[in-house]
């Protein structure tokens, strides 16, 4: 259980960790269901900026605690099912590298794998390491560079799923930066040719985060032959605008529900800390503390509401064009995955809307039993 006293002035990271921690615990779990081996890589391992005398707010801590908590409950009843974890930590930075090094050396009970040098650099070792098994990726640098988008292209191609920081208040600044040395990172983080895409996207009305998003996620579902890829909002502590946004690239349906599922319950949690840290900012400039206390000041989250509310309208259109590319129907399931490709958009949303296009005589789901309120698994849909 992550501690966000831990992570004060940075809060972001807290939510970031928080993510990873949920989701993490899910894939592992389904995966460990049926199979016997699970592997995880931390491309850019840190730590960084560390307040925990035994780094429990890095990634690398919580990866190796999640997956022991699930490995050692799998072995319960009524399980009883011996399972293995095995994580590689690669970082590029001398000091950073020798902490790490430290604390990973004292554990004995989870195969490590540590490497000293960069992630683009070791593409191939951490393909041989992941071999056929399944993986989740993970890719936190400190800025847009070291994960070029034809260099990483093998890792995406593996056995599994990855999940990229992508850092857009950084990137945003420089979208348009005219120096050709600038440009290049850009061509590297995108692929060739992106700009173009970009503009296009931007003329038709989204922002210029929008878009950015937009290209990058594209470019990373063609790369690593990802059948969905989405992303959630990461904001920054005490305003209401982006800090960086978490992609997220998997093969199978299962995968969006939980990661969907895990960006709901992060949507209260950013919140919180949020509230918390709004709280200590406005008494620190004022230098007087609310007579309630901070658990009961109450901060706008017009920007989450307003998000939400242009997130269900793109799901609804998502919806609609995916029934229309199906005229001969698609299981509940497929349906289901491209949905919640939309940012915000929960599963109990796409259960409401499909009901309320049965009553409509909108589409017809011939397997709906009698007893039926809401769709399921295995449902056909099928639009009239």
């Amino acid at each position: 259980m992550l501690d966000a006293s831990a992570y004060e002035g940075r809060e972001q990271t807290y939510v970031k960790h928080f993510v990873l921690e949920k989701y993490l615990e899910r894939v592992a779990y389904n995966i460990l269901s049926f199979s016997n081996e699970f592997v995880y890589v931390d491309g850019f391992s840190g730590p960084w900026k560390s307040k925990a005398d035994r780094f429990e707010d890095t990634s690398f801590h919580i990866a190796t605690e999640t997956l022991r908590e699930i490995r050692d409950g799998l072995k319960q009843p009524p399980r009883r099912k011996n399972v293995s974890c095995r994580c590689m930590f690669i970082e590029k930075e001398a000091k950073p590298y020798a902490d790490l090094s430290k604390v990973v050396g004292e554990i004995k009970d989870i195969p490590i794998e540590l490497i000293h040098g960069s992630f683009e650099d070791n593409v191939q070792k951490i393909c041989d390491f992941v071999g056929q098994k399944f993986s989740l990726i993970f890719i936190d640098p400190t800025g847009w560079q070291g994960f070029p988008l034809d260099k990483i292209t093998p890792l995406l191609n593996l056995r599994g799923e990855v999940l990229i920081n992508f850092m857009s208040d950084f990137i945003n600044r420089f979208l348009e930066d005219p120096r050709p040395e600038i440009a290049a990172t850009f061509n590297a983080l995108f692929g060739d040719e992106w700009f173009d895409e970009w503009k296009l996207l931007t003329e038709g009305g989204l922002s210029r985060e929008a878009a950015a998003i937009e290209v990058y996620k594209r470019r990373l579902k063609q790369a690593g032959n990802f059948e969905y890829v989405t992303s959630t909002r990461i904001l920054k502590p005490t305003a209401d605008r982006s800090y960086f946004y978490l992609i997220y690239g998997t093969r199978h349906w299962k995968g969006i529900q939980e990661f969907r599922a895990v960006e709901k319950k992060t949507v209260d949690e950013q919140e919180r800390v949020r509230n918390a840290a709004k709280y200590e900012s406005r008494v620190a400039s004022s230098g007087q503390e609310s007579m309630f206390g901070r658990e009961v000041m109450e901060f706008s989250n017009k920007s989450y509401q307003d998000e939400r509310e242009t997130q269900l309208q793109r799901g609804r259109d998502s919806l609609d064009k995916v029934l229309s590319e199906h005229p001969k129907g698609i299981l509940y399931e497929n349906l289901l995955g491209h949905v919640l490709e939309t940012p915000l958009v929960w599963e109990s949303d796409l259960k409401t809307w499909i009901a309320e296009k049965r009553k409509l005589r909108e589409i017809s789901i011939p397997d709906w039993t009698a007893r039926q309120r809401l769709p399921k698994k295995g449902n056909t849909i099928v639009p009239k």
